[in-house]
């Protein structure tokens, strides 16, 4: 295991419990991530093959911080219909940005 604060070994081996599989410990520019390591094996390379899963970061304090997924929000109809809104006003009140130019 690498050199990290009692806190964080402390938070890491509570985590080894609850979780499966072989879990390590990074120190990445002072930040610590969990990671679970498991091996496939390649056939064109004929060897095995190591994949890292990020599970999440823990805080110098030893405060574990999972990794929060990544949602891809749809836009909806409303979102479409207000955007064409602003460009209806935008393209109207060109006219009228192009006086105060004049003017200003």
């Amino acid at each position: 295991m690498i050199d990290a604060p009692k806190p964080v070994q402390k938070a890491f081996e509570r985590l080894k419990k609850q979780e499966t599989g072989y879990l390590q410990l990074k120190e990445i520019d002072g930040r610590y991530y969990v990671h679970r390591s498991t091996s496939v094996w390649d056939k064109a390379e004929k060897k095995p093959k190591k994949i890292s899963e990020h599970l999440g970061t823990i805080t110098p304090d030893g405060e574990y911080k999972p990794k929060t997924p990544r949602t891809n929000v749809p836009v909806t109809d409303r979102e479409i219909y207000e955007y064409s809104n602003s460009r209806l006003a935008y393209h109207l009140l060109q006219n009228v940005h192009d006086s105060l130019k004049e003017v200003l």
